[in-house]
Order: structure tokens, then C-alpha cells, then sequence
């Protein structure tokens, strides 16, 4: 069972079990396909209970950056606070998903490992490429309370980041590092 507590002990990784503990999962690479259904149970949830908080499991190599802001705008927008963990890994726009949860409850397996990735795509003009790397710097440096520069470096480094690295870093604010932690 995964080591981060919720409001009742689940003994599930069904998806639909777990959504009725107030949990969603965020499993695989972050795309429109993904990302239509995990807005819907944000803001479903959101709207049946305002107060409850909201956990987002995130497990994620990356996906494309308009489908990870698009669940950032909607987390930034609900009432409720949207706890995030990542029990494993989280690269590139999972990453900047992770870090748009409510500070003081981004929690980060105690052997998560996630990188901040480069955005690189071969369709698109250097101009939009450009312009979606802004983007990025922006949404890091907002999150996490670094310096714009600073991020700019790390992304041109492609840096990986253990799990206490992304707490000094801002991304995380605590490791689970038993079942009863967190």
C-alpha cells in the first residue's frame, strides 16, 4: 500500500476506489487524453465538497505542456486545497503539476525521482519552442520561489533532482519515509 495516509486507509489502486476517497491518480504521460478526465474529477470533486481537500497521485515521465498548464489553471482555481504526492517519479510538465499543489502538502515518495527536463519538439518553430520555454521558466520560478536564471540553468542541464534536492529546490515540502508519515 502506498506509504502517504488518507482520509480513510484505502486498500485499493483502483482508480474509481480510490476517487472515492478523494484521490485521484495521474498515472502515465500527461496529454489531452489524460489530462480532460483528471480536470473533471478536480472540478466534480471541488464542487461536491469544497472544503475536503483533494489528493493528486502523480506518476509521469512528462506529456505535452498545454495539457499539464491546463490542470494547473484548473488546480489554481478550486477552492479546495489539492494535496499532490509522487510516489515514484515525475519529469518535465508532471513536475511543475506536482509543485502547483498546495505548499506544505507536496509530499515526494522517499526514493522519488524527478528532472525538470528540456522542451524540445521537433514540429514546432524555434519561435514557439522558444516561447513554451518561457513559459516553463515562468511556471518553475513561480512555484518554486527561484530565480528565473536560476531555473533557466538547471533546465539547459536537464537536472535530475533526488527527493531532498526537490524540497531545498521548492518543488516538494516534505518525504514520506514510512506508512505512518505524511
Amino acid at each position: 500500500m502506498w506509504p502517504f495516509r488518507s482520509r480513510v486507509a484505502v486498500k485499493s489502486d483502483d482508480p474509481e476506489e480510490l476517487l472515492r476517497h478523494w484521490i485521484i491518480v495521474l498515472n502515465g504521460d500527461i496529454c489531452d487524453e489524460l489530462a480532460t478526465p483528471t480536470i473533471a474529477k478536480l472540478l466534480f470533486l471541488n464542487y461536491d465538497d469544497p472544503k475536503s481537500p483533494i489528493t493528486l497521485r502523480i506518476t509521469s515521465l512528462g506529456g505535452t505542456v498545454s495539457a499539464g498548464m491546463a490542470i494547473i489553471d484548473t488546480i489554481r482555481t478550486l477552492r479546495t486545497s489539492v494535496q499532490t504526492e509522487v510516489p515514484s517519479y515525475a519529469h518535465g510538465i508532471a513536475l511543475a503539476v506536482f509543485a502547483a499543489g498546495e505548499k506544505g502538502e507536496r509530499v515526494l515518495g522517499f526514493q522519488a525521482t524527478c528532472s525538470m527536463g528540456d522542451v524540445r519538439d521537433c514540429n514546432k518553430s524555434i519561435e514557439d519552442v522558444r516561447g513554451v520555454r518561457q513559459r516553463m521558466i515562468d511556471m518553475f520560478a513561480e512555484l518554486t520561489g527561484q530565480i528565473q536564471e536560476y531555473v533557466n540553468q538547471q533546465m539547459l542541464l536537464e537536472r535530475s533532482f533526488n527527493a531532498s534536492d526537490e524540497i531545498s529546490f521548492g518543488f516538494a515540502d516534505r518525504i514520506a519515509v514510512n506508512a505512518g508519515e505524511a
